[in-house]
């Protein structure tokens, strides 16, 4: 069996903890962009300013971390069932047969990152878009052989689009 299939099969079990956790974590929360982000205005009620709820943010990021690790570790202790029909070549074996096991290694470590970007989507709009990227380094064992790899997934958390004032005029340039 090559080290890539291993490859293929862990990366597949490891997002599943990490989509199941993440949907789970955030399931009972109801969080709303303006529970990330507060939008400062001036006196005409233009948007000036954007301010990140940083207490919450951590506070978020701390507590789903804090559930992906209890979750890599059950996979950890777990097998993964490759049928052994997929060391051949041959598509017709392809997931047949008896069962060779893979462990993910206890360094399937995640991380977590709080993304945010502006994105111009019109002459006057920008959308603003609040991200969760969540990767883990992991290691599949295929005795004699290990492989290492990251897996990595995003997480669109809230977004708005943030209107301003419409130009009265417009030039092109060629």
């Amino acid at each position: 069996m090559s080290l890539r299939l291993a490859e293929s099969y862990g990366s597949s079990a490891v997002l599943d903890v990490i989509n199941s956790t993440v949907s789970d974590f955030f399931k009972d929360r109801d969080i709303g962009y303006s529970d990330l982000v507060r939008l400062g205005y001036n006196s005409e009620g233009a948007v000036t300013s954007v301010e990140y709820n940083s207490a919450e943010m951590t506070r978020m990021k701390i507590d789903c971390l804090s559930e992906l690790n209890k979750n890599l570790g059950k996979l950890r202790s777990a097998k993964i069932r490759v049928p052994v029909g997929s060391l051949f070549d041959d598509v017709s074996l392809s997931a047949r047969g008896p069962a060779i096991y893979l462990r993910i290694s206890e360094s399937a470590v995640p991380d977590i990152e709080v993304l945010s970007s502006f994105e111009s989507v019109g002459i006057n709009q920008s959308r603003h878009e609040i991200a969760l990227r969540v990767s883990a380094r992991v290691s599949v064992y295929l005795p004699p052989r290990m492989s290492e790899f990251t897996v990595t997934q995003d997480y669109v958390l809230a977004q708005t689009v943030i209107v301003g004032d419409v130009p009265s005029g417009c030039a092109f340039v060629d």
